[in-house]
């Protein structure tokens, strides 16, 4: 059950395309205009989470034998739907020249054929303004793929693009040091990483901007976008009015992508105005870079405050990637789970540092009952006498901050193997 946005460039991952948990969304869309008196909704692409999957390119990496596009795009196409129908997000890099841009679009239409989702395919052909991402349901079995488009006045085949903050470590402690770019080392290529002053310029071939679904930007869309909607919010006096257009430099189904600094930093200081931004946007936060032991961030931080794609490093066990799975375990692994209402509703309001009880929404009790433990291993390293184990149980609850709690069962002193525990706890 997790969504791969994989790179394109993936060498060394394709052992384990099949079991990609891909972006599911279940739940159909609804759109705000029409008022749909049936019992099923159907709901937009931006009002789900997606499983998504993180690969990190680091130097230490570089013992991978160099695997073709076209070679990777076909394990992509055999697995891309045998756990889950629901679309599949492919998340492409393109810092190739426009030749091999122009070779990329050709591997990808040639693949991927008729479930390659491009923006003018119908049945869903929404136009160049559409507000709303079709459902996860209308685009079972289709690859979206998320990447850098021409604007549509471009005229000619290829025209620049800035790379943005996004990407590249935003002018953090990588600035300034030299990188190989992940899956061109073979190219020779060398890039300095610029700082946030001056994007870096990325050619862009106009057949492969073409076949690009979703337009991924930097974190200037969140702010082009809540500067707009500031401008444009009805006074108080008129609440029948509607909401704030989507501002025209958003012209295209968007993904912003952030990076884990830049995103805490948000969903602390402004939680409201990413709520908002997110009932419109898809928007992404993938773990930074500094983190070289490939450890991850708390998902739940991040989804808090309305972000449908956080990326992790799926190769690193522990809390954050056990938090990872439980969420999407709740929906079957298809991907995709629906957000609550208060992260989708135009009209609802919703901070992620809400510490009361959020309007609309009545508190529920969870009482977990902790009865016992079977055939615990031994701790790793004790001796050939097996050490006395004290087992105890934790429980954690990670949500709004009015929700996060622990507790703690008592340890158990005898029969370690198997403890019996029988206490009742409530959250």
């Amino acid at each position: 059950h997790h969504q791969h946005h994989r790179h394109h460039h993936h060498h060394h991952h394709q052992h384990h395309h099949h079991q990609h948990h891909r972006h599911h969304h279940h739940h159909h869309h609804q759109h705000h205009h029409h008022q749909h008196h049936r019992h099923h909704h159907h709901h937009h692409h931006q009002h789900y989470l997606h499983h998504h999957h993180h690969h990190h390119h680091h130097h230490h990496h570089h013992h991978h034998a160099s695997v073709t596009i076209r070679s990777a795009l076909e394990v992509v196409n055999k697995y891309a739907f045998l756990t889950s129908q629901y679309p599949l997000l492919l998340y492409l890099c393109q810092r190739c020249s426009p030749a091999q841009q122009r070779s990329m679009a050709h591997h990808l239409k040639k693949v991927f054929g008729s479930r390659l989702y491009t923006p003018d395919a119908l049945p869903v052909s929404l136009g160049g303004r559409a507000t709303t991402l079709p459902s996860p349901e209308q685009l079972k079995g289709r690859v979206l793929i998320v990447g850098k488009k021409l604007p549509p006045e471009q005229e000619g085949s290829d025209g620049e693009v800035s790379e943005e903050d996004e990407e590249i470590g935003g002018g953090g402690p990588l600035a300034g040091r030299r990188m190989t770019i992940p899956g061109e080392e073979e190219l020779g290529m060398v890039l300095v990483v610029p700082p946030p002053s001056q994007p870096r310029k990325l050619q862009l071939h106009k057949e492969l901007s073409d076949v690009v679904a979703v337009a991924r930007t930097g974190s200037r869309s969140f702010y082009v976008q809540r500067g707009n909607c500031k401008q444009h919010q009805s006074p108080p006096s008129s609440p029948s009015s509607p909401s704030s257009p989507i501002p025209p430099e958003l012209p295209y189904w968007t993904m912003c992508s952030l990076g884990e600094g830049e995103a805490g930093r948000l969903t602390s200081e402004s939680p409201e105005d990413l709520v908002m931004f997110t009932k419109r946007t898809l928007t992404r936060v993938r773990p930074s870079s500094v983190r070289l032991d490939s450890s991850n961030p708390n998902p739940q931080g991040y989804w808090k405050g309305g972000v449908q794609l956080v990326a992790l490093n799926q190769q690193t066990p522990g809390a954050m990637l056990d938090l990872h799975r439980g969420r999407f375990s709740q929906n079957g692994g298809c991907g995709y789970v629906l957000r609550p209402a208060v992260m989708r509703d135009e009209v609802s309001y919703f901070s992620a540092h809400t510490h009361g009880c959020v309007p609309g929404v009545p508190p529920q009790t969870l009482r977990i009952k902790v009865i016992s433990a079977h055939n615990l291993p031994k701790p790793q390293g004790s001796g050939a006498k097996g050490e006395v184990i004290d087992p105890y149980v934790v429980l954690e609850l990670h949500g709004v901050p009015a929700d996060c709690a622990e507790q703690r069962t008592r340890t158990a002193a005898q029969n370690q193997d198997d403890p019996l525990f029988d206490e009742t706890f409530e959250f």
